[in-house]
């Protein structure tokens, strides 16, 4: 792999990473600040499974990218 295309993979890694600790904090909170069962709470949780999803396609953007340059 060359050096640019592992620094995007690194850089595709750790946002990921990042979205998922976000994704985890915002659950944590959610009954805390929302209380169970509001529609601010389900929205949070929403926006927490976002961040999800973002993840994921980050590592599977990352995972194509080192497959084409194996």
């Amino acid at each position: 792999m060359d050096p640019m295309t592992a620094i995007e993979v690194e850089g595709l890694e750790k946002l990921a990473a990042l979205r998922e600790q976000h994704a985890d904090e915002r659950e944590a909170r959610a009954a805390v600040y929302h209380g169970g069962g509001s529609s601010a709470y389900i929205e949070t949780l929403l926006i927490a499974e976002q961040y999800r999803n973002e993840a994921r396609e980050l590592r599977a953007r990352a995972t194509h990218l080192r497959r084409q340059n194996a």
